[in-house]
């Protein structure tokens, strides 16, 4: 067991032993996990260099162990992490090109905290804001130094400031219960760091010989969204088990009643698009991709509508296989299309108890963002040996920064759903995306032991999906009479 896996340990068993005067013992468990934003303070000489912090949104996770100290109070211990990226975006724009090279390294930063939570009741949910303050902890170690990626150019180096940092946070968040008042939990967190953490130091030169510098320096700042699922200790009593689960079979069943109902409901999507020209290749994930959406939706009868918004992840890859060597050279291009999906589902009952249900889906997708607009040049030269045979290659691939910012795709599938959690549903869907503009583009020239070649790397949304979906509807969150 860690040194860290120890302290989270006897940091969460040492509050769970406060002294009984902290009202009757009602203890809460939660689990959460979700996405992050990191803060770094940065100077940059020039001010107007062209260097700046790269802080891609990242994630975080953790645990709470709450315990009831009024009616609506209740202290918090608190451990989590988020994963904090340190590092460096350079820009250069020319004539025909725009040049974008990224690098940096990634942490996981520790964060061990005491808070105090107030409950705002309502009928059929509960609001919270939790302050607190507490610790936080930099994975680089005390003292550590790291000169690294020194090329002519370019100097970067890591340096570890302090091991330990003193934090503030605030959260606010809603709560939903289940019929066992256990509840799921979505909320914004705050941490504000106080004590200089990491630095890194990068430094630069142009094609005109001027010098750009960047600091950045991380203090474990972060801000972000989570969900998350809530334990009520007291149901491992036999009694309250048995009390609760009286008091709710009722409940229950209307629920259940009324999820089957006409109505509102909200719907997330999660799943993977294996895209249309799939290439083999060693690294055969290059062809998957990631696809994700939320939206809001419509039934009335077997006929659904639904609306929301979507992110899809691409790869306009480069793969070049020379003689008998497959993918010889791989050069990747990974990006994101924003959308808005609109579609139409029909549906009907299946099953002994008619509780499943299968059905189609036809949907346009409104493209409004792509990442592509961040085009790079990246050139290339090395030697490998394959099977005794000595390649060596140099090139250069120039990305179109003028393709795929607006459009429309299409989607058809065929999805089966299941009965969860007694009142919302699981959906899972085999669908096809067709008709996709063109959404990256990227020239090539390139050169194999003296064989010139030129190459046109073009790709798009298109591709089979393999998806799951969670549905709910949102009349069984009104309490039902």
């Amino acid at each position: 067991m860690t040194p860290r896996v120890k302290f989270v340990l006897l940091f969460l068993i040492g509050f769970g032993w406060l002294p009984p005067t902290f009202g009757q013992g009602l203890f809460h468990l939660e689990l959460y996990g979700g996405f992050s934003n990191s803060y770094l303070q940065t100077t940059k000489n020039p001010s107007t260099g062209n260097i700046n912090p790269w802080n891609p949104i990242n994630l975080q996770g953790g645990v709470n162990l709450l315990t009831k100290i009024s009616e609506r109070g209740f202290l918090s211990a608190q451990a989590d992490f988020h994963r904090r990226p340190l590092g460096v975006q350079i820009t250069e724009i020319g004539p025909n090109f725009s040049r974008e090279s990224r690098g940096g390294a990634f942490q996981t930063l520790s964060h061990f905290s005491l808070g105090y939570r107030y409950i705002i009741q309502k009928q059929n949910y509960d609001l919270y804001f939790q302050p607190g303050f507490g610790l936080v902890k930099s994975s680089l170690g005390s003292g550590f130094q790291d000169q690294s990626d020194t090329i002519p150019v370019q100097n970067r180096t890591f340096q570890s400031l302090s091991e330990w940092g003193i934090v503030a946070r605030g959260e606010i968040g809603v709560k939903l219960y289940t019929e066992k008042r256990n509840y799921f939990l979505l909320a914004f967190k705050h941490t504000q760091g106080f004590t200089d953490l990491d630095k890194i130091n990068f430094e630069t030169t142009d094609g005109n010989e001027q010098t750009f510098n960047m600091t950045a320096v991380s203090r474990g700042t972060h801000s972000g969204m989570v969900v998350g699922y809530g334990f009520n200790l007291d149901n491992l009593s036999k009694k309250n088990r048995e009390t609760v689960t009286r008091y709710y079979s009722e409940e229950k069943e209307n629920k259940r009643k009324a999820a089957l109902e006409n109505g509102l409901y909200v719907i997330g999507y999660a799943g993977l698009r294996l895209k249309s020209n799939a290439r083999p290749n060693p690294d055969f994930y290059t062809n998957l991709s990631g696809t994700f959406a939320g939206a809001l939706g419509y039934k009335f009868g077997g006929f659904s509508l639904e609306t929301g918004y979507g992110v899809m992840y691409a790869n306009n890859d480069i793969q070049i296989d020379f003689e008998d060597v497959t993918a010889l050279i791989m050069d990747r291009d990974a990006y994101q299309v924003n959308h808005i999906p609109l579609t139409l589902k029909y549906d009907l009952p299946i099953g002994e108890k008619q509780t499943k249900r299968m059905g189609v889906s036809l949907g346009a997708h409104f493209i409004v963002d792509n990442t592509t607009s961040r085009s790079l040049v990246s050139r290339f030269n090395g030697s490998t040996t394959i099977n005794g045979n000595r390649y060596n290659y140099n090139g250069i691939f120039v990305s179109d920064p003028n393709v795929g910012f607006d459009g429309v795709f299409y989607k058809t599938g065929l999805f089966l759903e299941l009965p969860i959690f007694n009142s919302s549903f699981l959906n899972l869907q085999v669908a096809r995306n067709f008709g996709s503009p063109v959404t990256g583009r990227r020239f090539g020239e390139y050169s194999i032991n003296g064989v010139r070649r030129r190459l046109l790397a073009e790709s798009s949304l298109d591709g089979f999906i393999f998806e799951m979906a969670y549905r709910l509807p949102l009349k069984v969150l009104k309490k039902q009479p």
